[in-house]
């Protein structure tokens, strides 16, 4: 017998990390329409496109980041463009309009003979060849968006949407502004058709008094027969 009656281990821990060091690198670079503006003599596009470029020659090029160190390209934008050309008919995208998301700005679409969005480019390319799918895509529905996984025929849900920008009720002016067509006014951003239609096409009955905003902008019929914009023509 000693007569310890209490004893104080210490304990110390400690994580080395190995040399060369691995990291998992997002890089968040902004492609919306304000970097088309100019800045030091070249477009704020440009400028990011560098420095991106001049980041990832460092890390690989530089001994102190492992050859494992894995970096990825974010777009901030609205959506992801690919080549129109190529992936037009890739069989990941909803080439059916099979996805709930298909038609969420468009009604009934089968009543003017739309069976999907690519019909109605294919309408508005022919009225202004401009007006093409510019390849485009929306996001997948949740939680499929936060997923890495291959589309499915087993799920409509996983395929990719094509991206479309309805024309909103008004008379294809360039301005925000106030459109009435029969005693119904609507403030417009995004007017490429003109509604106001009644002696121009017989694609579209005229709307009557009192449509909502959303029944005027989601009417399918307006696109069988556009009217090119007095500012392209």
């Amino acid at each position: 017998m000693t007569g310890t009656t209490r004893i104080n281990p210490g304990a110390s821990a400690q994580c080395a990390t190995p040399l060369p060091k691995t990291f998992e690198i997002a890089l968040v670079l902004d492609n919306t329409g304000s970097m088309a503006e100019s800045s030091g003599g070249q477009s704020k596009l440009q400028a990011v496109q560098t420095a991106a470029t001049n980041f990832v020659n460092y890390v690989y090029t530089n001994a102190a980041f492992s050859n494992a160190t894995k970096i990825s390209i974010v777009p901030f934008a609205a959506a992801v463009a690919v080549n129109p050309s190529t992936y037009r008919y890739a069989t990941w995208i909803d080439q059916n309009g099979q996805s709930s998301y298909h038609w969420t700005n468009v009604l009934s679409p089968s009543v003017s003979g739309f069976s999907s969005r690519f019909d109605i480019f294919a309408k508005l390319q022919a009225a202004y060849s401009g007006w093409g799918w510019a390849g485009c895509l929306e996001t997948l529905p949740y939680p499929l968006n936060v997923q890495d996984g291959t589309p499915t025929s087993s799920n409509k849900e996983s395929y990719y949407v094509p991206m479309f920008s309805p024309d909103e009720p008004g008379d294809a002016s360039k301005t925000y502004s106030g459109f009435t067509v029969n005693n119904n006014t609507y403030y417009i951003f995004n007017s490429y058709i003109d509604d106001d239609n009644s002696s121009k096409s017989g694609s579209c009955a005229i709307m009557a008094s009192g449509t909502s905003f959303n029944t005027a902008e989601g009417r399918a019929c307006k696109y069988v027969s556009c009217i090119i914009p007095r500012q392209l023509v």
